[in-house]
């Protein structure tokens, strides 16, 4: 009986003693956070990163999202070094966790987009609106294509508006369409297409003052 009691007593110190250490653990690692986001915010960025990865070497069974907090803080420490390829891949590890989650790609693609390697923001904006279905990303491959001049890409893109259901994508997109006939300077086209958007979505400043706009270029 003694035995069986000292036993009892020793997992519970040793359980303690564990708990004790993964509270020590997620002590330093929430103070690491702390100075490192002191230093984000001084737009001392490598420091950041450099205390973010110390905090990394504290994961304990209490970190819980903390970890995804400060990794995403490392990100943007990463994108305002123009060091995109870093950022990049801690997004690529948290697209493989969770496909369907759309800020990822949003964050990949931006990061693509600043970097001026259009290709690879397509095929990102592509993948997420396969993934994800969200209207968004039609949106930015539409604009990735006015960056490139891929004019004719882009039109094909707005063109299979009908097929989606989210109305504000359809709206935006079919305000692009106007920009791109008008940076194309087929102002009459431009114009035909402005008048169908404002009879469309007649309380929208915007399309009635481009409408205005190009009316005058007849």
């Amino acid at each position: 009986m003694k035995k069986l009691i000292a036993m009892f007593v020793i997992l519970i110190l040793l359980a303690a003693g564990f708990l004790g250490y993964q509270g020590y653990e997620r002590s330093q690692q929430t103070g690491l956070f702390a100075d490192a986001s002191v230093y984000f915010e001084e737009q001392d960025y490598q420091k950041a990163i450099q205390l973010f990865e110390e905090a990394k070497e504290h994961h304990s069974l209490f970190s819980g999202s903390l970890e995804e907090e400060f990794s995403y803080y490392q990100a943007e420490a990463y994108m305002n070094l123009e060091e995109y390829d870093k950022a990049i891949a801690i997004y690529d590890e948290y697209i493989k966790e969770n496909e369907k989650e759309s800020m990822n790609y949003v964050l990949k693609g931006y990061c693509y987009m600043q970097a001026k390697e259009y290709d690879q923001a397509v095929d990102v904006y592509k993948t997420a609106y396969e993934k994800t279905k969200d209207g968004e990303f039609l949106l930015n491959l539409c604009n990735v294509y006015i960056t490139t001049e891929e004019y004719d890409q882009a039109l094909s893109l707005i063109s299979k508006h009908q097929d989606l259901e989210d109305e504000d994508t359809v709206r935006q997109l079919l305000f692009s369409e106007i920009a791109i006939y008008e940076k194309q300077q087929d102002y009459s086209t431009a114009y035909e297409k402005a008048k169908a958007y404002v009879e469309s979505y007649p309380d929208d400043a915007d399309g009635i003052k481009e409408m205005e706009f190009l009316e005058s270029r007849q």
